[in-house]
């Protein structure tokens, strides 16, 4: 009897094994292609553009396929469960498998994935992993009808080669490397464009970004766009929206809006565009750079999470690094923070709302008090500590010995107690930043050419002419043809060595800033300002005028040599 269903068992085994083994045909046309990859990643838009890539698509299965594994006519297998959740190993070797909307076509040298959510702005399609450990990510990019590719390698030094490979035509119809810089633009940037390649201002802040803080990138993908709407377009948003632009970056770009103030236009005249050139603050572009270098770090030293990710930080890191760049920015920076937050003792939290106007002075000035008390060694091992896992408070208490709070606190007290003595700087740090002009000699009206005598203080003793001394000054300044053009400050050395801010306007006139005292030159009038006492010439008539605080005004007369009495 035992021997009986011993039998019975093992037929019924053997007809199973035949039904599992009888092939699957291709009665369904599917498409099974045999795909051949490159076998290095390629960084032309194009090549990606027109690639073959397995897709669930090509592997759509045959209809009533029983659970479990099943031959194919191919001389593969299929490991079925669901039609979402099956393995499809092709005869050459390949593997196709789908699991829960997720899927993987893999052989002996490329892995493609599907890519759900690995991007903030864009849908993510599909990754292609390379021979080499290259890993290409495609994403289709919204209200456009266009794709991105972002491009990821590690080098034999370890740095990673991360940016994005960009549409040839959509987002600019130019393209060009400078240094570091890999830049997609469009025609209306070219004065920003030659004026990185003819001065040195992002090679200082590049080689500051590493040195102090270890930000480094071999590679930096910028995209500069024609228009406000292309801008919103490309980041995904409705190209009608009334926001102000300025920039965005992601770990593999950053971009720019062509707004006033970031952008250089060009104009009719070639001595104000080179003007222009040699004199452009890449105040964005630096911003958005260390934004792009500051996200790689942690990738960089072999960590899978992003670090410190709190906005007080990532504004602040950005904006402490143009300002240790830009001495004039740097002031304004001192300037606003003084005004807007000292008194109030904005916290980091309130610093991380956006919605707070110049919120980013917070965490910038933050981390400047970190720097110039602690040094800035210690804001990269605090920064790098969050790499592996530690929390913002722990890794900061952990470096500094002070808790967030209570350095916050200390960093309040440390301003309002030194806010004087570096209020004192500000003019100092404007002017070295400024364009330094030389001084010419002029010739002044001969109803001028008298020294300068002793400076009146009381409007009753001005009874003659001469009382009113001529302040037109002899020495001013060579413009090299701007004037009439462009408008914005200037520094120079009076003949004395004193340092002097100068305003032109488009007009022509300009305005001489030095120590305690001021000129406004242009048209028949010139003001002399000091001590509250404002002094007119004309220098035409030969007139004069003296106006004191109180308001009281004497003015007297070259031709007669007589004055008026007081008056307001």
């Amino acid at each position: 009897m035992n021997v009986f269903f011993y039998f019975l068992f093992l037929c019924i085994f053997a007809i199973g094994l035949d039904a599992k083994d009888e092939r699957i045909t291709k009665n369904e046309n599917w498409f099974l292609y045999q795909f051949r990859l490159p076998e290095s990643a390629p960084e032309d838009f194009q090549e990606w553009d027109s690639m073959l890539v397995p897709s669930p698509s090509d592997y759509e299965l045959p209809k009533n396929l029983p659970v479990g594994e099943s031959l194919t006519s191919e001389g593969g297998k299929i490991n079925f469960s669901s039609k979402s959740n099956f393995i499809w190993e092709l005869a050459d070797g390949s593997v196709f498998t789908q699991r829960d909307g997720s899927w993987e076509w893999k052989n002996n040298t490329h892995t493609v994935r599907s890519v759900t959510s690995s991007h903030a702005l864009w849908q993510s399609l599909h990754s292609i992993q390379f021979p080499d450990g290259t890993i290409v990510t495609k994403h289709k990019i919204p209200k456009s009808n266009t794709n991105q590719y972002t491009y990821q390698k590690k080098n034999k030094e370890g740095q990673f080669l991360f940016f994005d490979i960009v549409h040839p035509k959509e987002w600019g119809t130019e393209r060009t490397v400078v240094g570091v810089f890999d830049i997609t633009y469009s025609p209306i940037w070219s004065l920003v464009v030659e004026s990185l390649r003819e001065t040195n201002r992002m090679t200082d802040f590049l080689k500051n970004a590493e040195d102090e803080f270890g930000f480094r990138a071999e590679r930096i993908k910028v995209v500069l766009h024609e228009s406000k709407e292309k801008f919103w377009i490309y980041a995904g948003k409705d190209p009608k929206t009334k926001d102000d632009c300025t920039g965005f970056s992601y770990k593999s770009f950053f971009t720019l809006c062509p707004l006033t103030g970031i952008i250089l236009l060009k104009s009719e005249n070639q001595t104000l565009d080179d003007f222009n050139k040699q004199n452009y603050h890449f105040r964005a572009w630096k911003h958005d750079t260390l934004h792009y270098i500051q996200s790689q770090r942690c990738d960089q030293l072999g960590s899978p999470t992003q670090g410190m990710m709190e906005p007080w930080f990532l504004e602040g890191i950005a904006e402490l690094s143009v300002i240790h760049t830009d001495k004039e920015h740097k002031a304004g920076t001192y300037e606003s923070f003084f005004q807007k937050f000292l008194r109030k003792r904005t916290t980091l939290k309130e610093g991380n709302n956006p919605n707070l106007p110049d919120y980013r002075l917070v965490g910038t000035m933050f981390l400047e008090y970190l720097s110039l008390v602690y040094g800035n060694q210690k804001i990269r091992n605090f920064y790098e500590g969050t790499c592996f896992g530690k929390s913002s408070e722990l890794s900061f208490q952990s470096e500094f010995g002070v808790s967030l709070q209570k350095a916050t606190s200390d960093m309040y007290d440390y301003f309002q107690k030194n806010q004087s003595s570096f209020e004192k700087e500000f003019i100092e740090w404007r002017w070295s930043e400024k364009y330094k002009l030389k001084h010419k000699s002029r010739t002044v009206p001969e109803h001028c050419a008298t020294s300068i005598q002793t400076i009146p203080k009381n409007p009753n003793e001005i009874t003659e002419f001469h009382q009113i001394p001529c302040m037109m000054r002899k020495q001013v300044y060579d413009f090299n043809g701007l004037e009439g053009i462009y408008e914005g400050w200037f520094s120079g050395l009076s003949t004395d060595g004193k340092k002097e801010s100068i305003f032109l306007w488009k007009s022509g006139a300009y305005e001489i800033k030095s120590e305690g005292q001021s000129w406004t030159i242009g048209g028949d009038e010139e003001q002399w300002n000091g001590n509250g006492i404002l002094i007119v010439n004309w220098k035409g008539s030969g007139d004069r005028q003296i106006i004191f605080p109180n308001k009281k005004k004497v003015h007297c007369f070259y031709k007669s040599k007589t004055c008026s009495k007081p008056y307001e």
